[in-house]
Order: structure tokens, then sequence, then C-alpha cells
């Protein structure tokens, strides 16, 4: 009995041996796990079982996509062109084909993305008033959505529109020395992702305001205040003081006079 159970094991494991061997459909196009597609793609695969008729894919998101039928003797490489562009955007779908002869068929199956719209593009910034040199910067916060994974290009330009820095980070902090003159600040991003769609965010503005009194002016008056019209606005601060300081004195002088005449009477 023995042998009789190890027969049949060993038969059993042949046969699955030999089932792997022969079910693995080679893919050539796309052929990597997570690999994206999207538009017109070409779909190529290499059954292993010889003669076959026709091979077909799937996804677990879409129905069949097409039959690709023999049409040569001795056909080993199956494709088909195929739009893509009316499916559903999908990440981590699994493609599966099916090639068939007359007395046999065989099946692979690839984890791939599918692609075809634009990433929606969104951030927002944790301040978007700072003082100067307050040694604290700001952060990026991306909100942006997509299928597929995304890949980021920012740029901080100064009030001069001139680049100030860079990043490739998702949520990127630009330091306080990046912001080393009073004025305007725009920040913006560029997404793209996996299937080479970019979007372009609108652009954000930070303001940088002077310190303390310069800050607190502005706020007042409703605009920044730079270094120069503090100045003058100390100044005239200054010769209202001295305007009035003389105002007081000659007043001062015009009563202790008024006193020393009704005196001399």
């Amino acid at each position: 009995m023995k042998k009789i159970i190890m027969g049949i094991m060993f038969v059993a494991l042949f046969i699955l041996a030999i089932g792997i061997t022969f079910a693995a459909v080679t893919f050539n196009n796309p052929d990597t796990a997570g690999d994206t597609i999207n538009g017109t793609v070409n779909l190529s695969v290499t059954p292993t079982i010889e003669n076959v008729t026709w091979c077909n894919w799937s996804t677990t998101a879409e129905g069949n996509f097409t039959n690709i039928t023999n049409i040569s003797v001795g056909q080993t490489n199956f494709n088909t062109d195929f739009d893509t562009s009316n499916f559903t955007d999908v990440e981590d779908t699994t493609l599966t084909v099916w090639c068939y002869n007359d007395s046999s068929s065989e099946t692979g199956t690839l984890v791939i993305n599918i692609d075809n719209t634009a990433p929606v593009c969104s951030f927002t910034v944790d301040r978007e008033v700072i003082e100067f040199l307050d040694n604290a910067g700001t952060t990026m916060a991306d909100a942006s959505t997509d299928t597929t994974d995304l890949t980021y290009a920012w740029t901080l330009w100064d009030p001069d529109k001139t680049s100030k820095d860079t990043s490739t980070d998702q949520n990127p902090v630009f330091e306080d020395g990046d912001f080393d003159a009073l004025g305007d600040y725009t920040v913006g991003v560029t997404i793209t992702d996996e299937a080479s769609n970019s979007t372009v965010c609108t652009n954000t503005t930070i303001t940088v305001l002077g310190k303390d009194d310069d800050a607190l002016v502005a706020a007042m008056s409703g605009t920044t205040t730079t270094q120069g019209s503090k100045m003058g606005l100390t100044i005239g601060i200054i010769g209202g003081v001295i305007f009035l300081l003389i105002i007081a004195a000659v007043g001062f002088a015009a009563v202790n006079f008024a006193k020393k005449g009704k005196r001399k009477k």
C-alpha cells in the first residue's frame, strides 16, 4: 500500500511540475510587475504551448481586451495594439492572458497599473506671511491625487522672480535663509505620475514682512513697510516731537513775558 501511495504522489508531483513548467506565458510587453500602461499600448506575449490558435487579455478592472488569432504557421509571439483610454484608471490590477490550441491552454498573470488621466495638483503652505529672518521658514503640504505614484518639482521664486530654491520632496521645507529679503515670494510645483502625465499647480504667494514694528506698521497700513519707509516714518515722528517742543517753549516764554509785564505795572 505504501508503494502505491508513493507512486501516486510521485505521479502527482510530476504532473504538477509539468503544469508549473508549461503554464507560464512569457510577458513581453508589459513585462514587469508594477508597469504602468496608458493610451494605445502594444500587448505582447510568448506562449510555451505549440500551435496556439488565439490569445486573449483581460484585467480584474475591465473585461476582455481583445482576441489575437494565429495568422501564420508556427507563430510563437502574439501581439496587439490596444487603446486603453476608455478603461478606468486603476493601480495594481491583474493583467491576465489565456492562450489556446486545439487540445490545451495556458495562462499568465502580471500586476500592472492603468493611468490615462493627468494628476490633480494641490498643496497648502503652513504660513503665507512670515517675519524677516524669524528662523522658522515654511512647509509645503502636498494634497495632490492620482492613480499612480507621483514625482515632484518644486520651485521658490524671490520677489525679483528669480529661482531661489528647488526641491523634489513631497512636502519640502523652505528654510529661513531662502527668505532673505522683504517682499512677495511665490512657490509652485509640477507633479508627474508614472504614465508621464504632468500637471502644474497654481503658484502661492508667501509675503515676508519686516521685524517687530515693521510688521505692526504694515498691518496697520495694509502695506508692507520697507526699511526706507521705516526711516522716513521715524524722521517724521522726531520732527513732529521737535516742532511740539519749540511750540511749547515759545508758549512758555510768552507766558513769562506777559507775567513780567504785569509786575512792572
